[in-house]
């Protein structure tokens, strides 16, 4: 036990006449939060109707499980904790990380990123769901989120490991989104111009079959299932998702300007022998598919005296499905499915203090359905695109502090409108004042219709024949009753308690749009509102 005791002593002063030497500085960084809400109707359908006067409740024999019999109000608190630590190692040198405790709804333990289900399964001491299905075990209370190091060089400042890489917080808020990805970056300045090379590891697909992987799992999450037929990439194929990136921002006197182009591959399904379904034809062959997209991004701040303009958009393009030569006796060629998606963003306001005043407005292009081989939007899924509350500001609509544990808002519809602005033309006026340093009260009014209403297939309005050929039951492709998601007005009030400390309560009331009834202009939906109050620190 002594000997032990000695050489554990002898390890401890070791390490600390060692650590002057290995760590020039140590620095920990981070935010906490606890949020409270009531929402009167999150459902957005009516909750005084019954079977069978509201089609919206299905049958009468309806799951209780189904969302659609959640028609309550619900209260809550949620709470999350960030820590960010960094090792100044030796100029030039740093190595940094994020951890994240105690994230989820306070006071269940069961809950399973807004899965409802009767069959969770949770440790009692962990406050996190692991992303998965159904009966998926709750993640342990502490997340390591990031691991990275930064070290310049005579080319630029290296960034390597696991952290926000430059294609999620490029421009403007506009399609930013807090993920953490394996990359490695490259950034050098020269006078007013800065230059960025990134290489982001998506999806690593290597030998998916031999562990287990799971059909149908690509980027290429919102098309048609019929597409997602694969059971397995093969061992040790070439199947790797990743993108790579150029970023370039020029400053200069009243702002900034900027331009990204990405290019996207994701070779998932590329040459799976024999497992690919051809969709036109049914018969099996041994082709496969390639992703293969394109952005561009460009992006402008600038102030002229009171006036601060900000705008940013993007173009993209390419192949959602580029297939190889189907080689298969009796199978039929796929068609390459094509992208072409456009998306802008402008945000105007005029600061006379201590009042300001505001217009915003986002658009993204919504898929028209008239072409069986190309998509024209509804791509914020593909890219995991702009996460919605920042950009928004809104309480209710794509307010991912509350659609991430409870779901999606669907009312009555199969396409929800929740954390992703997507498929939207979206109005806001907003303005406020600021009496004093430590408040702020903020009022917002905001419009939203969709760009393209949904079908029940794909192909062109009232054919008779789907996206592949197949037949479709009378009375065929059906649309969404209407493109309007609603008018929601918001007033939030900012109080700092401490100049690191900030409480905030806010109010918000959605006029919901006939988009929520989905297909059945019977269907009956009802207004929602909110009240919430939040405690924010940041040190």
């Amino acid at each position: 036990m002594k000997r032990f005791l000695l050489v554990m002593l002898s390890l401890g002063l070791l390490a600390a006449f060692a650590m002057p030497a290995a760590a020039v500085e140590f620095k920990i960084g981070g935010t906490w939060y606890m949020q409270g809400f009531y929402m009167d109707n999150y459902s957005l359908l009516d909750k005084n109707t019954t079977y069978p006067s509201d089609p919206s409740w299905g049958t009468s024999t309806y799951a209780n499980t189904n969302r659609k019999m959640n028609r309550g109000a619900i209260a809550m608190y949620t709470h999350k904790l960030t820590l960010r630590p960094m090792v100044q190692i030796a100029e030039g040198l740093s190595f940094h990380m994020q951890m994240d405790a105690l994230e989820g709804v306070m006071g269940d333990p069961t809950w399973t990123n807004g899965t409802q289900t009767n069959q969770r399964t949770s440790n009692l001491t962990s406050s996190r769901s692991s992303i998965g299905g159904n009966a998926a075990l709750v993640q342990e209370n502490i997340e390591f989120e990031q691991a990275f190091i930064k070290f310049k060089t005579g080319i630029g400042q290296f960034t390597a490991g696991y952290f926000y890489p430059t294609m999620d917080f490029f421009g403007t808020q506009f399609l930013q989104q807090p993920y953490t990805r394996s990359a490695i970056s490259l950034t050098n300045t020269f006078g007013p111009l800065t230059l960025t090379a990134d290489i982001v590891k998506m999806r690593e697909w290597r030998n998916r079959s031999f562990y287990g992987g799971q059909a149908g799992a690509n980027l290429i999450t919102n098309l048609p299932t019929s597409y997602n037929t694969a059971q397995s990439n093969g061992v040790n194929n070439d199947a790797d998702g990743d993108i790579y990136g150029l970023y370039g921002i020029f400053k200069f006197k009243p702002g900034e300007v900027g331009l990204a182009f990405e290019y996207w591959r994701d070779s998932g399904f590329k040459a799976i022998p024999g497992l690919v379904t051809n969709p036109i034809g049914g018969a099996a062959n041994t082709n496969g598919y390639v992703l293969q997209l394109n952005r561009v991004n460009p992006y402008t701040k600038l102030r002229f005296g009171p006036v601060y303009i900000e705008a940013e958009g993007y173009y993209s393009f390419g192949s959602l499905m580029k297939w190889e030569t189907v080689t298969a006796a009796g199978a039929q060629q796929p068609p390459d499915i094509t992208l072409s998606a456009f998306g802008a963003y402008v945000n105007a306001q005029v600061d006379v203090k201590p009042f300001f005043a505001g217009l915003k407005f986002i658009y993204k292009s919504g898929d028209d359905y008239k072409n069986a081989d190309k998509r024209t939007g509804g791509i914020a899924t593909l890219y995991a695109d702009d996460y919605g509350t920042p950009v928004a500001g809104t309480l209710i609509l794509y307010n991912t502090d509350y659609a991430d544990p409870l779901g999606f808002a669907y009312g009555n519809a199969t396409v929800p409108v929740a954390r992703y602005i997507d498929n939207v033309w979206f109005y806001q006026l907003y303005a406020g004042i600021n009496p004093t340093d430590k408040l702020n009260i903020t009022a917002r009014v905001s419009y939203a219709v969709a760009d393209q209403k949904p079908k029940s297939a794909y192909g062109a309005t009232g054919a008779l024949k789907d996206l592949y050929g197949n037949a479709v039951a009378a009375p065929g492709i059906k649309e969404y009753v209407s493109d309007k998601y609603g008018t929601e007005v918001d007033l939030v009030a900012n109080y700092k308690l401490f100049d690191n400390l900030t409480y905030t309560v806010g109010g918000a009331y959605l006029f919901v749009g006939d988009y929520f009834k989905g297909y059945d202009a019977d269907a009956k939906i009802k207004d929602n509102y909110l009240l919430m109050h939040k405690l924010t620190l940041m040190f």
